[in-house]
């Protein structure tokens, strides 16, 4: 028999077998604490119990108040809510759901956008990024994470120069082209987006973002299916005055104003 609904009771997948005035219990499936007594009111008979649970608890309200004492607390805290779902990761499975269950877990790490270009044989070259972190003040050194078979870590190979755009938060559609991989190559690929030529590596620059960086590549060590691209920042500097764009949970987020955050609060 399956129980939905009951109080105490989320979801339950019951098998019920027995002897005689005996019947046992068997919850394969359950979904909250304090399902042995609910479980075992629902069955009739002098005998019920449930299968290695022990006898039926005593009825009343002195039982009723000890369950629900036994029940968490739910969480009333401003902003919270009950959230049933769980995503876990474990060593075994198919790849496809580790592969999601891993982009669902780190997509609760918030991260700025950019657009990381080259120059190559057929002309510019540009992807959208968000594997994006300064890696050292001291020299000054940034990392870019790139799939190993995209045009842009082939042109970065060739010439030894990148330059990287953080995007402004109005420049969704700018992340969503350089993100498609049905865009045209070369020039053809830059249609519509306002850039010049970065002054230290050529690279282009897209001037309509908040801030740029210009690269000379150091190494590109490869990291599963993707390179790990180090660069020695040549030349940086600020563009418009703008919030970033920012990217959490698979969407495109902005910054909240600051009136917008007091109210938050």
């Amino acid at each position: 028999m399956v129980l939905r609904g009951h109080p105490g009771v989320q979801d339950a997948v019951v098998l019920a077998f027995g002897a005689g005035a005996d019947v046992a219990l068997r919850a394969v499936y359950t979904g909250a604490a304090g399902i042995t007594a609910e479980l075992t009111r629902l069955v009739r008979g002098p005998a019920a119990r449930l299968h290695g649970a022990g006898p039926d608890p005593p009825r009343g309200r002195a039982s009723h108040e000890r369950q629900r004492q036994d029940r968490p607390a739910p969480d009333r805290r401003p902003g919270r809510q009950r959230d049933e779902r769980r995503t876990t990761m474990t060593g075994t499975g198919d790849g496809h759901e580790q592969e999601g269950a891993f982009r669902s877990v780190a997509g609760r790490f918030a991260t700025g956008v950019a657009v990381a270009t080259a120059v190559g044989p057929d002309g510019p070259v540009g992807m959208t990024v968000n594997s994006f972190t300064t890696v050292s003040l001291s020299p000054r050194m940034l990392l870019v994470c790139l799939r190993r078979d995209c045009r842009l870590l082939g042109a970065v190979r060739r010439t030894g120069r990148f330059a990287v755009t953080v995007l402004a938060d109005d420049q969704r559609a700018e992340a969503a082209w350089f993100a498609s991989r049905g865009r045209p190559s070369g020039a053809d690929g830059f249609t519509g987006v306002t850039y010049d030529a970065e002054r230290a590596t050529g690279c282009p620059r897209l001037t309509d973002g908040v801030a740029y960086f210009g690269c000379e590549a150091v190494s590109a060590d490869p990291a599963g299916d993707h390179a790990v691209l180090i660069g020695a920042v040549r030349s940086a500097g600020l563009l418009r005055p703008t919030p970033p764009l920012l990217f959490v949970d698979g969407h495109y987020a902005r910054v909240a104003a600051p009136a917008e955050a007091q109210v938050a609060r």
